[in-house]
């Protein structure tokens, strides 16, 4: 119909019900689902009027006058207005959250992730799962359009000049281009003369001694054999190291003095940064810049001048990666190239599942605390890789005779332990951390060691850990002396 066709350019296919309201717009479906209808179906409509089929018909036939009707009493009494009322969306306080949410968006994109068709970039990411490809496959993934046209160029060449060298309908040859796909392919391998130890489980021996019965097997002799590739003492069925209990020892420990119920005075604090991070627990919600305030104030809470925070160093082929694969446990999380005070945390285990992540989270906290944004007026030595930074309100500069190449904080807060000198107040969780300063205890000042949590936390005294065992061992080569002298 011209006349419809001519309404359509002009723009009449929708309603618009204030007089001038810019994108206020909307289907005449829509219209009528939000007018007409509404007013039917809500209170005072059709809905249990009546059950007189007669008396419902006339009343839905006069339901557009009465529609009208109800639409100028409301404009009458000002429970509608028809004037221009400006969109939310346009006021300057919503034009400037706006723009900085476009920015922040940017600033990730141009600072965190990359551009996936740049010739020229050196990682090539997944936006999905934040892996990052392979160099073969980050090579056939950017060249994928010219390996493409190279493979059709030779098509055309081979297969339909007059010249052909190739059959045309023979087989083709397939590029086998590697994508980010090819990370997560799954290889299976076939073997007949693998050993599989056994799964133990409460049944084995049941099954086992059923089996004998029946087929006369001698059990004595079965026990005989190890039932696992190396000794239970030292390794458990599938061969993988067995570990010890090392909590027990340092509760032993413990036992033989007296533990403190006061914080040291005048006592140089020193940290396990990692072990710290692990335990730390995000507002939800929070960005990274409010972690950053809540981490510093968390752990210059005590009274200390000194607070010493050292975090391990992660690097890619070590003798460790092992053991945190092992404890890795869940998906991995998402890979950040460059960490930024906006972000915000939402599953904070998972960014310290990888650990590229706390390399980054350790770079960027320092770079917070080094900006000397915090009012402190304790002095903190902080470790960065290899590097260890001393930072006041007044300076940032690096330690050289605290730079270490040690990987973990273990033995590396020893190291700070004997640089602070006096007394010292070393907070971990870890045995290992103990059985060290212990050891070096005559190299050391007076030093503590803290542990627990709440109502748990305690505070033992390394130095008479030390001389109460020095006693003891020197009580039992006494007691040897008489047996060695027969």
């Amino acid at each position: 119909m011209p006349e419809v066709y001519d309404a359509f350019l002009a723009g009449h296919f929708s309603v618009q019900m204030s007089k001038s309201n810019p994108f206020g717009q909307n289907e005449a479906d829509k219209t009528i689902e939000n007018t007409i209808n509404r007013d039917c179906k809500t209170s005072g409509g059709y809905i249990g009027f009546s059950a007189n089929f007669e008396a419902t018909q006339r009343w839905v036939f006069n339901n557009s006058r009465r529609s009208s009707y109800r639409q100028l009493f409301r404009e009458d009494v000002s429970l509608l207005s028809t004037e221009n009322k400006p969109h939310k969306e346009l006021s300057p306080s919503h034009i400037r959250s706006d723009m900085e949410a476009v920015a922040n968006v940017v600033d990730v994109l141009e600072k965190v992730f990359c551009n996936p068709w740049n010739r020229d970039v050196v990682h090539l990411i997944s936006l999905s799962t934040g892996i990052s490809a392979t160099p073969e496959g980050r090579d056939d993934v950017l060249q994928a359009d010219e390996k493409g046209k190279s493979a059709s160029r030779k098509f055309v060449e081979q297969r339909c000049s007059s010249d052909e060298s190739v059959p045309f309908f023979d087989p083709l040859t397939k590029l086998k281009l590697k994508s980010f796909k090819n990370l997560k392919a799954v290889k299976k391998v076939r073997s007949k003369d693998d050993v599989i130890p056994i799964k133990l489980d409460r049944d084995v021996f049941a099954r086992m001694a059923l089996l004998g019965q029946f087929r006369k097997i001698d059990m004595r002799l079965v026990f005989t054999y190890p039932l696992g590739p190396l000794a239970w003492a030292l390794a458990d069925p599938y061969g993988l190291p067995r570990k010890t209990d090392k909590a027990k020892l340092a509760q032993q420990l413990e036992k033989q003095l007296v533990v403190k119920d006061c914080y040291p005075l005048d006592a140089t604090s020193i940290y396990d940064g990692m072990a710290v991070l692990q335990k730390f627990k995000p507002p939800p919600g929070a960005t990274l810049a409010i972690l950053d305030e809540s981490l510093f104030t968390m752990l210059t809470s005590n009274s200390s001048k000194r607070i010493d925070i050292v975090f391990d160093i992660y690097k890619d082929i070590s003798i460790k990666n092992a053991e945190r694969s092992k404890r890795a446990t869940g998906p991995v999380g998402i890979t950040y190239k460059n960490i930024l005070p906006v972000y915000r945390v939402k599953n904070w285990s998972k960014i310290l599942s990888v650990p590229a992540n706390k390399t980054e989270l350790v770079r960027f906290l320092v770079g917070q605390w080094k900006q000397g944004s915090q009012a402190s007026q304790q002095t903190l030595y902080v470790t960065e890789e290899e590097t260890c930074w001393k930072i006041s309100s007044s300076e940032a500069r690096v330690v050289p005779e605290l730079r270490s190449n040690h990987e973990e904080a273990d033995t590396r807060m020893v190291l700070h332990a004997k640089h602070a000198g006096g007394k010292c107040v070393i907070h971990s969780e870890d045995t290992d951390v103990m059985i060290l300063l212990i050891g070096h205890a005559h190299n050391l000042g007076k030093c503590y060691f803290q542990k627990g949590n709440g109502s748990k936390r305690r505070i033992v005294g390394i130095s008479e850990i030390a001389d109460e065992l020095e006693r003891q061992l020197a009580d039992g080569i006494t007691k040897q002396e008489p047996c060695v002298r027969l």
